[in-house]
């Protein structure tokens, strides 16, 4: 691939490193990368490893240096022709953000920092298609901050250097220069000396006074530069001169960072500084502005993790702290010093490497969407998307995704009730669902129209003007001349002559009919839809996959989680026939539930803010959890550490299926009655469904009791059924191609043969 990256300078500093160990490692494995910035230090080294730099004002936020960087940009990349623009901070974000919508390339930002936010900043800050976050905690940042979706949040490490850090790195040549003490124990601080950077060495110019005095051959060396340098420069030359000798040395910014390392008998310091030292095996006492870790040991390695080593919630940083611990190691004997040292270079050799770090970066980079929101011959996906329902946008996106596996060029477009929510989230076109005008103009350069996913034509649980509304687009599509499928619906119930006239006419219109369970099929049935083209797949949402492990980790410590405890998952919902003492009977069997099993009820909002009260009033009344709003694939990982789910939901049930959690399904709708048969079909389990017109806390009881005796084997058939039904909803991307195909919009190197 040929990639840009483009930061605000290449000075000293943990961005400015991770920025130029990435460029490398890209380049190592054949890919052709540029960088544009400010400059700096770094960019001797970037050229030096055969990647060119592009000097601009990035750094710079006032207006010449922004319409400089624009046209500047605008330039570069209308001659390049980059696979990926990537950008690294907020003003290059703001121009590239920008410059995409002309030239529509790729585009993904990284995020190093927590930033102070305002209004301004929340309106213009563009972080591109994907982000990636270098630490759990900004990703958090990123998503309560600037409402990013959580999953379109990569998360990667600062990798480090292992050759270039290391024991055997000679410290010789730093030494000479500066004309360092061979026989003092060295303490070594590297770190960007601005305001929201600086108190580790100063303080650690505080400290040294008290320290010398226990320590008479003692030598502190600082590293780095920024606009604090003064204040630094004042705090060393105090303690220098109460010495009566120098013995603080200020090195100013370099380059050579692991020769000034390799000079240190301890390190001072957070974030990638920090983990180069431990890659050097040096003993770390982990201290900055955001907080304080201490000396780094195995008891240490959680809360270092959780903060990226920038202790980011933790006790601040104070002078008396620093000569507690500087103490503690400088008295240390050789063989402790080792240990610890030793083991700071497996914890890097095992979590940091800058390989990972490369394999992080490429694995967002696939993720990035083709964007072809003008290309005719598209797919128009009609569905109840953008109004906060977890399911119905999951179904979206695994949608989008299995398209485009099988069709990677078409341009797809989504009819949304936020339309902008909704292309920001799936990299898409996205117009909004009642903007007719629109739809129709959108239809002329359209090839196919599909309802996709969920139960659309239906007038018992919504209304005959719903019901009206989907087929009216089916009935307008076919007289454009497109191509109309139902990709895995749900189908009925349909009440009164008109409404059934209705869905007939649009049903037996369809080229293709793909339905999720039998139960469709038998409303088609019932409707007399006469139509060859009909398969039974199952719901998109079996195709669904859990968040990564650590983020899973850090939304249960969020959401207030105890690893020591059992859940259990609620997904309620209100309907039109539910009785008067509903909740005080999910109230009475919670109790029991927890006197019986030690089961802490989670009660889940699947749709926000619909469920959200009751989720509340039931969480406040059984002390238990009623978890922040959640993506799909963040609920599909926390139904995992639960017992069993009891859902009213469909898709509550579908994403517990998935994570191999036990359901019981509540019904208040035929959808959730199909979908229990069809897990029962798919591999013998017996999910026994309650009814929520009739539930009782007696019922309820005895049901979890039931999963409790063999949760494992019950866990491992609802597995089973859902592995089942994921391979059956992969059909539907085929028959999208199939329908392509004939519509004349893929190659004629295609037939339906190739395309089984």
């Amino acid at each position: 691939m040929k990639i840009l990256m483009t930061t605000m300078k290449l000075d000293i500093g943990g961005a400015e490193t991770h920025i130029v160990e990435l460029c490398s490692e890209l380049r190592r494995r054949g890919h052709e990368v540029f960088v544009a910035s400010n400059g700096g230090v770094y960019v001797d080294e970037l050229e030096r490893n055969g990647i060119k730099h592009i000097k601009l004002p990035l750094h710079n936020k006032h207006i010449t240096s922004v319409i400089h960087s624009y046209y500047g940009l605008k330039k570069l990349i209308a001659s390049e022709n980059f696979d990926i623009v990537h950008a690294h901070a907020r003003i290059p974000a703001f121009i590239c953000g920008r410059l995409r919508k002309k030239f529509g390339f790729r585009f993904i930002t990284s995020a190093h920092w927590v930033f102070k936010v305002n209004a301004v900043w929340r309106r213009i800050a563009d972080w591109g298609e994907r982000s990636v976050a270098v630490s759990y905690d900004i990703k958090q940042y990123l998503i309560e901050n600037y409402g990013i979706t959580s999953d379109n949040i990569s998360v990667t490490i600062n990798g480090i250097d292992t050759e270039k850090f290391s024991a055997r790195t000679d410290a010789e040549p730093f030494i000479n220069e500066f004309g360092l003490s061979r026989t003092a124990k060295r303490i070594v601080c590297v770190s960007r000396i601005d305001s929201d950077r600086s108190l580790a060495p100063i303080l650690l110019c505080k400290a040294a006074p008290e320290l010398k005095k226990r320590f008479s051959e003692l030598g502190i060396v600082i590293v780095g530069a920024g606009d604090d340098y003064e204040r630094l420069s004042s705090a060393a030359a105090e303690a220098n001169a109460a010495a009566g000798k120098p013995y603080i040395t200020l090195c100013g910014a370099r380059t050579d960072i692991n020769t000034a390392i390799a000079s240190a008998d301890i390190f001072v310091g957070v974030s990638r500084a920090a983990l180069e030292a431990m890659a050097a095996e040096k003993p770390c006492v982990i201290a900055g502005n955001e907080g304080y870790i201490g000396i780094f040991d195995e008891s240490k390695l959680g809360i270092a993790f959780d903060t990226n080593f920038c202790c980011r919630g933790c006790e601040q940083t104070t002078t008396a702290l620093l000569v507690r611990d500087l103490s503690v190691l400088l008295e240390s004997d050789k063989g402790t010093l080792c240990g610890l040292g030793s083991y700071n270079r497996s914890v890097i050799m095992q979590y940091y490497s800058v390989s990972r770090m490369a394999d992080d970066y490429l694995a967002a980079y696939e993720k990035l969407k083709p964007l072809h929101p003008r290309k005719k011959g598209g797919i128009i996906l009609s569905g109840y998307y953008g109004y906060r329902n977890s399911g119905d946008d999951a179904l979206l996106g695994v949608i989008i995704n299995s398209i485009r596996k099988e069709l990677p060029e078409v341009g797809i477009t989504a009819l949304s009730k936020t339309p902008a929510l909704t292309a920001g989230q799936y990299g898409i076109n996205s117009v909004g669902r009642f903007n007719l005008p629109h739809i129709n103009s959108l239809m002329k350069s359209s090839s196919l129209f599909i309802n996709g996913g969920g139960t659309l034509l239906t007038n018992q649980t919504t209304s005959t003007r719903s019901l009206w509304y989907y087929a009216m687009l089916m009935k307008l599509a076919k007289k454009r001349g497109l191509g109309v499928m139902l990709y895995a619906n749900g189908v009925g119930p349909v009440e009164g002559e008109f409404g059934c006239r209705l869905a007939r006419e649009a049903l037996e219109r369809s080229d293709v009919i793909s339905l999720r369970e039998e139960l469709s099929l038998d409303e088609l049935q019932k409707l007399g839809v006469e139509n060859e083209n009909i398969a039974v797949t199952a719901d998109p949402a079996f195709m669904l996959t859990p968040c990564d492990e650590q983020w899973l980790k850090y939304i249960l410590k969020r959401e207030g989680f105890n690893p020591d405890e059992k859940y259990i998952c609620f997904a309620p919902r209100r309907y039109a026939g539910m009785k008067p003492g509903f909740e005080d009977e999910i109230l009475t069997a919670c109790v029991e539930l927890r006197a019986r099993y030690g089961l802490v009820p989670v009660f889940l909002a699947m749709q926000r803010p619909n469920d959200v009260a009751m989720c509340k009033r039931l969480a406040d009344k059984t002390a238990g959890l009623c978890p922040s709003e959640l993506t799909a694939s963040e609920s599909i990982g926390l139904m995992s550490v639960c017992q069993m789910t009891v859902g009213m939901r469909l898709h509550s049930l579908i994403y517990s299926a998935v994570a191999g959690t036990p359901v019981i399904p509540v019904s208040y709708d035929v959808k959730v009655d199909a979908l229990a048969d069809s897990l029962n079909a798919a591999s013998g389990a017996q999910c026994k469904i309650l009814h929520a017109g009739e539930l009782s806390a007696d019922e309820l009881i005895a049901q979890v009791g039931e999963i409790m005796s063999d949760r494992d084997a019950k866990a491992a058939q609802i597995t089973a059924a859902a592995t089942v039904l994921a391979e059956k909803t992969r059909e539907n991307a085929k028959l999208v191609k199939k329908l392509m195909w004939e519509k004349g919009q893929i190659a004629d190197a295609f037939s339906p043969e190739t395309l089984k």
